[in-house]
Order: C-alpha cells, then structure tokens, then sequence
C-alpha cells in the first residue's frame, strides 16, 4: 500500500509540474515565431534581385504591395501567394501555418496584422486543409494545376476558409475558363465532334460532376457512354 500511495504522491506532483508549464488553452503549444528571419538572414537573399528593398522582419513587410484576395470579385493568378506558400509547404522545416495565419479553433483564421477572419476551422478542420494544402503543392490532380499556374485556394473557395464538403460553383470556374461556349469550342473532339463534354443534353450539370480539385477526376459520360474515349486533366 506504501508503494501505491507513492505513486499516487509522484502523479500529482508531475501533474501539477505540467500545469504550470504549459499555458492554459494553448493544447501544449509552444507560441509560434512569426519572424521571416527566424529562418532567412535577410529579405534581400529570399526576394527577386530587381525586387525594391524590403524593411521589416515578417510578413506585415510584403502586405501593403501584396494584398490578399477579396473574397466575391473575380478569381485572379496570384503568384506571389502561390510562390510563397509553395515554398514553405515543400520546406524541410514544415513550417506552421500559424506563422503567417493567427488561428483560434473555431473562432477565427487571418492574415499577420489584419483583423479580418477567413472563419473559425477546428483542429480536425484545419488538419483537413493541411492536408489539402500539400495535395494542391505535389498531387497529379487539378489542385496542383492550378497551383503551377499561380492559383491558391481563394481562387476557387473565394475567401473564406472552406470545410469538408465544401462546393466550387460553376460560376466561379466559369469565371477563369468560360463563358461556357468558348470553352465548349475549345473541348470540341476532332473525330466525333458531337461527343463534347461542355456542350451536351446534361443541361447545367456542375464542373465538379467530372472536375475534381483534390481527387482524381472523372468523365461522367462514360458512366452511360462506356465505349466513348474520353481523356480529362487530372484523371488517369
């Protein structure tokens, strides 16, 4: 019994050892360094060399040239988003989102030294979007086309942080690819011209019926037209 009672004694002394260690609310995290130089000695050795000089320390030095993305105005190529996140999710160091993005689960998700909030992920919701995020850096889907052509997630979700299940409607890819008959000439097969996917009795049926972002995508006529050979960006 003596040597129950011990342990019992040493947990609650490491216990209360814990308790004033960690902080309360921060689930054990160290806070997050959000200077650039931190790991970069300098702006000049991470910046294009006709780049104007940048003073500063983190990323409130790049945002008044760099603004975010509104959320409903017309979907825009943005490569210095896209180069920058780019950069860090193939990083060795696997930085921390919460380096540029303050983040509180389910309260809020921003930008360094703005207020506005893109909405309140959970920790399982924002695991989700990591993930999302390296599928649209390395996959062979349409996620990681967009991203070569300088299209971060804002392009397609608008601004506000998606959640699982989230929707792309058709006008917001419209907005980049259509009108719908200009992209309906530039799908028209050369051999049977009337097998065209954007021009078809599936009146008004969504992009993302065969256009997958972070899958592998699919030709929903083949679902009926088994025989027809039909080849889709991001598919097999």
């Amino acid at each position: 019994m003596r040597i129950k009672g011990d342990c019992h004694f040493l947990s609650l002394v490491f216990l209360l050892l814990l308790l004033m260690v960690v902080p309360c609310g921060a689930s054990g995290k160290q806070p997050v360094d959000t200077s650039c130089l931190s790991c970069h000695d300098r702006f000049a050795s991470i910046l294009p060399l006709k780049h104007d000089n940048v003073e500063g320390k983190d990323l409130t030095a790049c945002l008044p040239c760099h603004v975010p993305q509104k959320g409903a105005e017309k979907p825009r190529i943005d490569p210095y988003s896209a180069k920058l996140h780019l950069a860090h999710i193939d990083s060795k160091n696997g930085v921390d989102c919460q380096v540029c993005h303050p983040w509180t689960p389910g309260q809020s998700f921003g930008i360094v030294a703005q207020s506005e909030s893109w909405g309140g992920p959970s920790e399982e919701t924002l695991r989700l979007l990591t993930d999302m995020f390296r599928s649209w850096a390395n996959s062979k889907y349409l996620d990681a086309l967009h991203a070569k052509h300088g299209v971060t997630c804002s392009g397609c979700h608008e601004k506000k942080v998606p959640i699982a299940g989230s929707e792309v409607s058709n006008n917001r890819c419209l907005a980049c690819h259509g009108p719908i008959e200009k992209l309906a000439e530039k799908s028209t097969p050369t051999e049977f011209p009337k097998r065209n996917p954007h021009s078809s009795h599936l009146i008004g049926v969504s992009c993302t019926k065969c256009h997958q972002g972070h899958g592998e995508s699919t030709v929903y006529c083949l679902k009926c037209h088994k025989g027809f050979n039909m080849k889709i960006p991001g598919g097999k």
